[in-house]
């Protein structure tokens, strides 16, 4: 219950703050002891910066907790400088070997929509590299100083660098547009690559997905970490409303034209994430105060029947997402990456999966995985 109210009085001053009003006054009857609760709600929404721009931001609130949203605020916007340095290499690199490099989602929008692109709190950039030759791409980002940094997926790969300044900064190198070979080929349908526009806040040349293209990412990254959680520092609460993806929603779709509209609509109806799309902008609307035509909304309702991708996240069985994915193989190549990833996950895998057993030896996790598979099979506890 604390949680729900801390969150509506978060929302309220996200929503002022995008608005250019004050920020709701801290409520007389909270307790102490919520302020600690609010911090952690802060970092877990990724709103710090945008709680710290208004002038009348922190009117009343207390001392202690002011202190904390803004240390992160700082923080914040350390990392963006170095993280934009990091990326910003990175793009010319495969400028100069004539791979084409989209950014999508949180980086996109940080660089077009906000107009503090430290506002946009983020752990990573995802760049897309359609039809790239990865021995190539992987070369030059060993060249640029980047590592992999966890299990390379057959469309989706994560590569890390640490930096003078102290900074650890990530990239998901996506070879398609997502993680999931079953997604991939049903946003694939919405041929984004037709739809590709300049980024030129973020580095000279860089380019991203169109706006439409990028709400839809955002949909569907949302109903993800809805099923499968969001990782955080003390963990992976499944919660996929953050109210920082509801102020991208906002930002995105102020400047929506008629057109852009009925281009969402057809491409939600298309790709089978009508209900998804839905879903996001509703949530926008309740809490930032976004706001999607009616006609926009029926129509996505009337659609959200064929839903494939939301199908696919919210199956419990591993095995039938499998089965889904080995349906969408295109190349021998993604054949065997996923054979491998499903049979010897790497150490990321199977910390985000044992989050209890963070120090325990590799083999000694693999072990626990197979026996914890066959109890599950023959339906004992685990």
């Amino acid at each position: 219950m604390a949680q729900d109210l801390i969150d509506t009085y978060l929302a309220g001053c996200i929503r002022a703050g995008l608005a250019g009003a004050p920020s709701p006054p801290w409520p007389d009857a909270w307790a102490d002891e919520i302020g600690g609760a609010l911090a952690s709600r802060v970092k877990f929404h990724g709103i710090a910066l945008m709680l710290a721009q208004p002038q009348s931001a922190f009117a009343g609130w207390p001392a202690a907790v002011v202190g904390a949203i803004k240390e992160e605020a700082r923080l914040q916007a350390l990392w963006e400088a170095s993280h934009r340095n990091a990326v910003m290499r990175l793009i010319k690199a495969f400028q100069a070997e004539g791979i084409r490099a989209a950014v999508l989602k949180g980086t996109a929008l940080a660089y077009s929509v906000h107009h503090d692109p430290a506002m946009r709190r983020r752990g990573d950039t995802d760049l897309l590299l359609p039809n790239a030759p990865r021995p190539a791409a992987r070369a030059i980002l060993r060249e640029c100083g980047f590592v992999p940094a966890g299990d390379r997926g057959p469309t989706q790969e994560p590569w890390s660098i640490a930096t003078r300044d102290g900074f650890a900064h990530e990239v998901d190198i996506h070879w398609r547009i997502n993680g999931s070979l079953a997604i991939s080929r049903v946003l694939e349908q919405l041929k984004c690559e037709d739809r590709i526009a300049p980024l030129p806040r973020l580095a000279p040349g860089a380019e991203t997905l169109g706006p439409v293209d990028n709400l839809i990412l955002i949909s569907v990254n949302r109903y993800s970490h809805q099923c499968f959680g969001y990782h955080v520092e003390d963990g992976r609460p499944a919660d996929g409303d953050r109210l920082i993806w509801a102020a991208d929603i906002k930002l995105v779709t102020d400047s929506f034209s008629e057109a852009d509209w009925t281009l969402l609509a057809n491409l939600a109806v298309t790709s089978g994430t009508a209900g998804l799309v839905r879903s996001a902008l509703v949530f926008a609307e309740q809490t930032v105060g976004s706001a999607a035509p009616r006609e926009v909304l029926d129509r996505l309702a009337e659609a959200a029947a064929y839903a494939p991708v939301a199908a696919y996240l919210g199956e419990p069985s591993a095995m039938k997402r499998l089965k889904l994915d080995l349906a969408a193989l295109t190349t021998v190549g993604e054949f065997l990456t996923l054979v491998r990833l499903r049979l010897w996950p790497g150490r990321r895998f199977m910390e985000e999966r044992f989050d209890d057993a963070q120090d325990w030896p590799l083999w000694a996790l693999r072990i626990r995985r197979l026996v914890s598979g066959l109890l599950k099979r023959l339906g004992l506890a685990t």
